[in-house]
């Protein structure tokens, strides 16, 4: 993990001089996925940050608002902005409060509603973590969670992908 500075340019145009070249700041994640390559993906804010993630060629984009709480689910008008902006899968943070990564039955029920939104919305996938009590993986929690995108992907033509991590400040861990 680490947060690097681009070069992108502010229009879409070719042929552009260098003051049509703005810095942005991307948080980049790599995952090795095989021996053989690597699967590259970036968090990002805003519209303009999903378009510099993929002109840097990523695999992917993580779409998040509130990166200094840890990441929050972005606005579903955002997220159906960014989807329709770039041409890499867009995966985003099912996150509905900063306060942990703990989750109640009511939590989890917004949680539902918004992956069912989110997927209409034509996201690739969603990312998550889930903690209980005892700052371990919430493995019911999370058996819940994929029940709700099973049961969608049943329904529907394509599947969405289920991210997981384990988040939080080392205080919640």
């Amino acid at each position: 993990i680490g947060r690097a500075h681009v070069w992108t340019p502010v229009t879409d145009q070719s042929r552009m001089p260098s003051s049509a070249w703005k810095k942005t700041t991307i948080t980049i994640r790599i995952s090795p996925v095989s021996s053989f390559s690597l699967l590259s993906f970036c968090c990002a804010n805003t519209i303009e940050d999903a378009k510099a993630i993929e002109y840097c060629g990523a695999n992917r984009i993580e779409l998040v608002s509130a990166l200094t709480e840890g990441g929050l689910t972005p606005s579903f008008s955002m997220i159906e902005k960014v989807v329709n902006s770039v041409d890499i899968p867009v995966n985003v943070m099912i996150r509905n409060h900063a306060k942990s990564f703990r989750y109640s039955e009511y939590d989890l029920e917004v949680m539902q509603k918004d992956i069912e939104i989110i997927k209409s919305l034509g996201a690739n996938g969603v990312v998550l973590g889930l903690l209980d009590d005892n700052k371990k993986i919430d493995k019911v929690g999370l058996d819940h969670i994929q029940s709700i995108i099973d049961r969608n992907d049943a329904i529907a033509a394509s599947k969405l992908m289920l991210g997981f991590f384990k988040g939080g400040k080392k205080n919640e861990l």
